[in-house]
């Protein structure tokens, strides 16, 4: 083990004091429920005041993991650490974290300030009185203290419920897809809310989310998971601008995925149609991969410079999606379907683009993320 992250640390007189150790450790975490393996030898590493996502489909894992931390569930293998400071086998009440079920799970004979006021204890009426004042006002519900769960909007039940984590000051933040069932707007402007209040209290958070643009707008990093192993670990920047896996590129955001054979030089052969050679290290030719473009990896036209691949397609379909307009192209040779394209819809306007127009695109090969097909060669 390190020295920086062993559970306890010993200091002599003069010598230089080890790193902190990280808010939380996790090392060969598994889980399995009879035959079925949940999770496999889950590392991971989060420093304080960090703000974490768990990202993946249904079934990833990602909850399971989340209910280990919390001591809600039991690692059939593995260790954890919080502060560090061996949790593994400590019941839920043993551990310092707060959470926040998806459902808030506020109690219902319990007006809003009793809610926030059930895990403070016996610490005296007033001070606990304070407290909760002070949260409520905190999460913006200072005028609703009296108001019974069935009395407050979906928002405002998230907003107890956060008040309620907090009220012990814990250093951990756990958040089981708490904006999940809010419509769109509400769950757009509480989420904005919910990183600057994370911000403003430096709370080491984690927060499991199958919404991608949740994800990405509101977490330092994003640990993508996929059928109980992580797949990748990284900035929301990484994860998409720079998948590790073929799994990531595909999941994450939108992507056109092209079955492709590696040419002698490096490029591609793809359909009838030859790609230049992609970045990053080359692949022996006559190898299988897949390739992951993304929609707005393109120039306009007629703005394209001399590199990328350049070609003739047919546009079939146009979705309008406000900000930003989603254009199916057939391109000769291709035979795997149109290519997914973004425009601006001023663009849309100025190139005049519509069902059966023909564009000169410039795809930007430099962008191409490929990799190695299994089974494949």
């Amino acid at each position: 083990m390190r020295a920086d992250l062993a559970p306890c640390a010993t200091h002599h007189a003069g010598a230089t004091p080890a790193a902190d150790p990280p808010a939380l450790r996790l090392q060969g975490v598994a889980k399995h429920f009879g035959a079925f393996q949940a999770l496999t030898q889950v590392d991971l590493e989060i420093a304080r005041g960090e703000l974490v996502c768990f990202l993946g489909p249904s079934g990833c894992g990602k909850t399971t993991l989340l209910r280990i931390i919390a001591g809600l569930e039991q690692p059939s293998a593995g260790r954890l650490w919080q502060a560090g400071r061996d949790i593994t086998r400590l019941a839920p009440g043993q551990r310092d974290y707060g959470l926040v079920f998806q459902s808030y799970a506020l109690f219902p004979n319990l007006n809003a300030a009793d809610n926030v006021a059930y895990g403070l204890g016996r610490r005296g009426q007033a001070r606990v009185r304070a407290r909760v004042d002070e949260l409520l006002a905190l999460v913006g519900l200072a005028g609703c203290s009296a108001k019974y769960p069935a009395q407050l909007s979906g928002g405002q039940q998230q907003r107890v419920a956060l008040a309620r984590a907090l009220a012990t000051n814990p250093g951990l933040l756990l958040l089981d897809e708490p904006l999940s069932a809010l419509d769109a707007t509400v769950r757009a402007h509480l989420r904005r809310e919910l990183r600057a209040l994370q911000q403003r209290l430096g709370v080491t958070t984690i927060m499991v989310t199958h919404d991608q643009e949740e994800a990405l707008s509101l977490a330092d990093r994003i640990v993508v998971m996929n059928h109980g192993v992580i797949e990748q670990v990284g900035s929301p920047r990484q994860v998409y601008l720079a998948p590790a896996s073929a799994f990531v590129a595909e999941f994450i955001g939108r992507a056109n995925r092209l079955q492709a054979v590696v040419q002698a030089g490096g490029g591609l052969r793809c359909g009838a149609l030859s790609l230049p050679a992609p970045p990053g290290a080359p692949l022996p030719a006559g190898q299988a991969v897949t390739a992951f473009l993304r929609p707005e990896d393109h120039w306009p036209e007629g703005a394209a410079p001399g590199q990328g691949w350049h070609c003739l397609g047919t546009v079939s379909q146009v979705e309008f999606l406000g900000g930003s307009c989603q254009v199916a192209v057939e391109v000769a040779g291709l035979h795997q379907g149109p290519l997914q394209l973004q425009y601006t819809p001023h663009q849309l306007q100025a190139l005049d683009i519509a069902p059966g127009r023909r564009l000169q695109l410039a795809l930007r090969t430099e962008r191409l993320r490929v990799f190695a097909t299994p089974g494949r060669a």
